[in-house]
């Protein structure tokens, strides 16, 4: 198998296509699928990360569809498809002849139907349940069994928002509706609607619709969930209170599928993130695929953003966002190594600072919307307290508008003149500069519209209380007060009130900070981890721009 794979790899850019023989629907046949599933999938995993940098799915079907394709003169063995005359186009489709065969191309042992094993039996209503991110061949083989099992009807529930606030990385899941569409998609490939009807459940508890349907007869059992043993005793559990909770109703208990978990594959290869030191999956999961995405293009970039300038040799404007306590100034360190003189570092409360200082016009009207003798330091030269304002206006919504309307359109005009100057300074010979807007209220101050890209910086919310309240040196509640009121900034800006930070399932949907960032990075773990996602992004920047501007 892994042979085939190798090879598959010069001429598939896409999707390779496994056809086995359809399934007799026999107890020994059935077992027979449920194993080549296993293998077949567990065989990708580990081949397909390190195939020469080339990633593709690998998708095991029993369609006929596949048989019609008009590029297919003569239905061949893959090796017998590899040689020089062989032109890779777009879209090209080869037949794999599969054997139970010992003799793989490799020498490896490959798996021949055997008898000594528990046998499967074909159901007439199957269920599953599962999160769905980043599908990948652990889903694969808990979407084919069901497929496999399932006579007359699928279900397939798919975990609400809801229920995903502990998840690692958590707004970087896929949203909703897109995991739907992902599934769908799989289960046409494999040819299961033609067979059973698939309908899908928004799971919002841990049990869904099979304790309030007598009809269905079998739950498929998680491969991600088996194989951790806590993880395993809670998924146990779970099967036993649906059954249990069916029983209470007189409804007969369903049987329970278990799969084993597919083998993880080979991170840490030239196009992926070595995981932090001390992440626990051992497994593919979707953990470890988001994981994965940290430091990555994940939209592309508007196009140039200021009008009034010559964008060709307009520095390059980053945006950087985040909650406080997110470690945006840990990034921009890292920033400053990667970008040496090419890049320069706007702090946006830095230049707050400027404007606060006495004779400038946010100076005057603060001192008319603020009680002086409040705001107004007592020495010369009577600067404004900030810490006081501080106290104010985080106490009253009004106030903190006000304060923002004197501000903030003072900021940004000062942002303006700094990029300006810094493009006037550039030589034409010079590589386009790049100018990273370091600020915790890019969106709510509508800085962001300055930008060509925005990068987030994101850690779970009780690591943004912690290092907030260590920081400032305030207590633990004031900290949870402070995001809390900076939480519903962002919510009020980036296109729906129930959307921060932290909202799980922003990927792919249109409101939410992470929806509408091109770069997320997560400074959750070691400083070396942190470095290789800002590494990565500059390197992926400089490509762009380089390339753009050349």
């Amino acid at each position: 198998m892994s042979g085939l794979l190798v090879r598959a790899s010069t001429i598939v850019s896409s999707k390779l296509y496994l056809k086995l023989p359809s399934p007799l629907y026999t107890e020994l046949c059935l077992q027979t699928w449920k194993e080549l599933i296993s293998v077949c999938y567990a065989t990708a995993s580990t081949v397909t990360e390190v195939i020469a940098a080339r990633k593709f799915e690998v998708i095991i079907t029993d369609s006929d569809a596949i048989d019609n394709v008009p590029a297919l003169d003569v239905a061949r063995k893959l090796g017998d498809a590899i040689g020089a005359e062989v032109q890779c186009w777009p879209v090209h489709t080869h037949t794999i002849s599969l054997s139970l065969f010992e003799d793989c191309p490799d020498g490896e042992t490959q798996y021949v139907g055997r008898t000594d094993k528990v046998t499967v039996h074909s159901q007439s209503s199957v269920c599953l349940g599962g999160t769905f991110d980043q599908l990948h061949n652990g889903h694969r083989v808990l979407l084919s069994v069901a497929a496999l099992l399932a006579q007359r009807r699928l279900l397939v529930g798919v975990t609400d928002a809801s229920m995903l606030q502990r998840k690692v990385l958590a707004p970087l899941i896929q949203a909703y509706d897109e995991r739907c569409q992902v599934v769908a998609d799989f289960l046409r490939d494999i040819n299961c609607t033609t067979k059973a009807p698939v309908t899908f459940a928004r799971l919002t508890d841990h049990f869904g619709p099979p304790i309030s349907d007598p009809d269905f007869t079998c739950i498929i059992a998680s491969p991600e969930s088996l194989s951790v043993s806590c993880l395993r005793i809670r998924l146990t559990w779970s099967c036993q209170k649906i059954n249990q909770l069916r029983s209470e109703k007189d409804f007969p208990p369903l049987h329970i599928e278990e799969i084993q978990f597919t083998k993880g594959e080979v991170w840490g290869s030239a196009e992926g993130l070595h995981c932090p030191s001390d992440w626990p999956e051992e497994k593919i999961s979707s953990s470890t695929y988001r994981l994965q995405l940290l430091g990555r293009l994940l939209r592309s970039p508007r196009p140039q953003a200021a009008s009034g300038h010559d964008s060709r040799r307009r520095p390059y404007v980053i945006g950087l966002a985040g909650p406080a306590g997110s470690g945006k100034s840990s990034i921009c360190r890292h920033l400053s190594d990667f970008g040496g003189e090419r890049l320069s570092l706007l702090p946006a409360d830095q230049i707050a600072h400027g404007i606060y200082e006495p004779g400038t016009r946010a100076y005057h009207a603060l001192i008319e919307n603020f009680a002086p003798d409040v705001i107004i330091c007592s020495e010369p030269p009577h600067r404004i307290d900030r810490k006081k304002l501080g106290g104010i206006v985080f106490s009253s919504p009004d106030k903190l508008r006000t304060l923002n309307g004197v501000v903030w359109p003072e900021i940004a005009q000062s942002l303006k003149e700094e990029i300006t100057r810094i493009q006037s300074l550039t030589p034409a010979s010079a590589p386009l500069p790049v100018v990273v807007i370091d600020a915790a209220l890019l969106f709510d101050a509508g800085w962001d519209k300055l930008c060509d890209e925005v990068w987030v910086s994101y850690v779970p919310r009780d690591a943004c209380e912690r290092r907030l309240a260590e920081r400032q040196k305030i207590s633990l509640e004031e900290a949870k007060s402070r995001l809390i009121s900076q939480s519903a900034g962002v919510k009020s800006t980036v296109g729906d009130d129930r959307v921060d930070w932290w909202t799980p399932c922003q990927r792919g949907s249109n409101t939410g900070p992470i929806a509408q960032s091109n770069v997320v990075f997560c400074t959750e773990w070691e400083v070396p981890f942190t470095r290789s996602q800002v590494e990565r992004a500059w390197q992926s920047l400089l490509t762009r721009i380089d390339r753009s501007s050349s």
